[in-house]
């Protein structure tokens, strides 16, 4: 009986488990080198654009890794056995727990899988620098109306392909009056815009000051007028509406 399955924690343990059954994991897989089984990338937060929420398995296994993201990887023997995976290059450093990892510099980095103490198969990476990144948005081609909201979201490309893994991304919009900006608890790749006043605005995403991307929303409608209840709704770090802080650092990548 086969039983199709979601990697999650409790999977990265099976070095000092016995398992039995047959397992599959719902994501594209990527032949090793030495043809013993295959690969799974496997997103380690939901800011990873090559899958849709934390813990999935990618579609499409990536061509490029970004420089400075994290992820996951998986390997299933050709009889769907598990087996660790290991970084065999100083480009990728392993985190705490098994079968996570960290692109630290550029280049082509094998991860090898290990059984009796020999290489059983292995795979390489190509990590990149992030060269260009692309900010969707579901602003119409007439801007945004005053109390609308949309979602806006990076598409990192690297050399033309999209970037996988997961990177911090820090988010900006330089006139808070006009367009409330909300950042997202667990996909630093995307935040949620609100109108609040006629004008135009800019949001502005970087990664470790480094300025990636930025993009014009232009605000619509008659302004919504406020009661004033004596309290002036600032509330400094966490970016809500009548803040006088612009600052949507989501902090992802974890």
């Amino acid at each position: 009986m086969h039983t199709r399955i979601r990697p999650g924690p409790a999977l990265w343990g099976f070095a000092a488990m016995a398992l039995t059954g047959c397992y599959e994991i719902a994501g594209e897989r990527q032949p090793g080198e030495l043809g013993n089984g295959g690969f799974y990338w496997i997103c380690s937060t939901a800011a990873d654009p090559a899958c849709d929420a934390a813990g999935d398995a990618a579609e499409a296994f990536p061509e490029r890794v970004a420089l400075g993201s994290k992820f996951r990887l998986q390997y299933l023997t050709d009889y769907n056995d598990p087996v660790n995976v290991a970084s065999g290059s100083s480009h990728i450093v392993e985190q705490n727990l098994v079968g996570r990892f960290e692109a630290v510099a550029p280049g082509y980095a094998s991860m090898v899988v290990y059984r009796d103490g020999q290489v059983y198969d292995f795979l390489h990476l190509n990590v990149r620098p992030i060269d260009d990144v692309g900010l969707v948005g579901d602003v119409g081609p007439n801007g945004l109306a005053v109390g609308e909201r949309a979602a806006i979201r990076a598409n990192p490309r690297c050399e033309g392909l999209l970037c996988a893994g997961s990177m911090p991304y820090q988010w900006v919009v330089d006139r808070p009056e006009i367009l409330w900006l909300q950042k997202s608890e667990d996909r630093s790749s995307e935040v949620m815009v609100e109108g609040v006043a006629p004008g135009e605005a800019t949001v502005h995403l970087s990664h470790q000051e480094l300025a990636l991307a930025s993009l014009s929303v232009t605000v619509v409608g008659d302004e919504v007028p406020t009661t004033s209840t004596g309290d002036t709704g600032s509330t400094g770090s966490t970016g809500g509406k009548g803040t006088t802080s612009s600052t949507g650092d989501t902090g992802g990548g974890r």
